[in-house]
This record gives structure tokens, C-alpha cells and sequence, in this order.
């Protein structure tokens, strides 16, 4: 009885480690520093050839807390899988490369410009602890649709620029929408809140707005 039980655990655990080398990249792929604590580590590059990219929660025993500056930067990635684990995404971290889809977890508190920038992105939901959306963020994307939470107060200059955006609602707590934050796109009606104060130059142009 005692061979057998001591058999399944070891079974079990293997699956386990089986499981986890299937459902996330392999932690030799990816380059990391320490974060300022030292109890975490924050991603600085990828180095594997996969375009599908589940990145890890942990790597070397410490959780991944952020993704670095430009870490994935032109590796023509087309899916990514970011963990709970991450609270920020450096500016242009997955700047140029074919991104048709992204789950950017509740976790994520910060965005940095450009981190999503010219991509093949159709949709997106923005986390909603993010209280302001960086300069360039979706750039140049095919995005139909986009869900802004209402904790985003500040909305960037051309951050949804160069889309195929139909419609788009403004949170009622923004109050800033810098220079041409959704020219470009397909819009045909906006209703902007007045709690917005700030409003830059041609912050809808080039739409189909009347």
C-alpha cells in the first residue's frame, strides 16, 4: 500500500511539472533583473522563437512583477499570456511586432508609451486599476473595439491613433484627452463627459464624425 500511495504522489508531481513546462514558456528564454526589493524580478528580454508567448509568473523562484523596456520588442510575437503576478509594462515592451491578441491581467497598474504600438491588435480591455493611458499605447493597431475603465483619468496623445475604432466611451472620470488620442479611426459619435477640462488639438480628427 505504502509503494503504491508513494507511486501516485510521485506521479502527481510529475504531471504537475509536465503541466507547467506546457502551460508557460521555458525561464531560459527569457532574460530578468532583480527588482529594487530583490524578492521579485522584472523581465529585460526574450531570447526563445516562439510567437505564442505564455510568460511565466515565476522565474528563478521569484515572481515576474514587471515586463522591461522594448523586452519584447520587434520579435514578431503574435499572442501573449501575461501572469497576475505583473503589476507594469515598460514603455515600447511589445513595441513592432504582430500582436493579434493580449490578456492584460487586473494586476497591471501601469502601461508605458508605446507598449503596444504596432501591432495587429482587433480588441482590447485595459485593466481596471490603470488611471492613466500613456502616449502611443495602441498606435497603429486594427482595434474595432476598446473597453476604458472607469479608474482611467488621463487618456494620452495618439494613444488609440490609426485604429478602425467605430465607438468609444469616455469614463466620466477623465479629465484630460491629449492631441489626437483617437484620429484615425472610424468613429461616427462621441459622447465626451464633462468632467474632461482638457482637451488637446484634434484629439477625434480624421474620424466620421459630423
Amino acid at each position: 500500500m505504502f509503494k503504491k500511495t508513494t507511486f501516485l504522489v510521485v506521479l502527481t508531481t510529475a504531471l504537475v511539472f509536465a503541466s507547467y513546462g506546457l502551460e508557460f514558456d521555458a525561464e531560459k528564454d527569457f532574460t530578468v533583473k532583480k527588482s529594487n526589493d530583490g524578492k521579485s524580478v522584472i523581465i529585460t528580454g526574450y531570447t526563445g522563437k516562439n510567437t505564442d508567448i505564455k510568460i511565466p509568473p515565476q522565474i528563478q523562484n521569484k515572481p515576474v512583477v514587471g515586463i522591461g523596456n522594448a523586452a519584447f520588442k520587434n520579435r514578431n510575437i503574435t499572442n501573449v499570456t501575461i501572469p497576475d503576478s505583473v503589476t507594469s509594462i515598460g514603455l515600447e515592451a511589445f513595441l513592432d511586432n504582430q500582436l493579434t491578441s493580449v490578456t492584460i491581467p487586473n494586476s497591471v497598474t501601469y502601461i508605458g508609451d508605446g507598449a503596444f504600438a504596432n501591432n495587429r491588435l482587433t480588441s482590447v480591455t485595459i485593466p481596471n486599476c490603470i488611471t492613466s493611458i500613456s502616449y502611443i499605447t495602441f498606435l497603429n493597431n486594427q482595434l474595432t473595439s476598446v473597453i476604458i475603465p472607469d479608474s482611467v483619468t488621463s487618456i494620452g496623445g495618439y494613444s488609440f491613433a490609426n485604429n478602425q475604432l467605430t465607438s468609444v466611451t469616455i469614463p466620466k472620470n477623465v479629465t484630460s484627452i491629449w492631441n489626437c488620442a483617437f484620429a484615425n479611426n472610424q468613429l461616427k459619435s462621441v459622447t465626451i463627459p464633462k468632467s474632461v477640462i482638457n482637451m488637446g488639438e484634434e484629439v477625434f480628427a480624421f474620424n466620421l464624425l459630423k
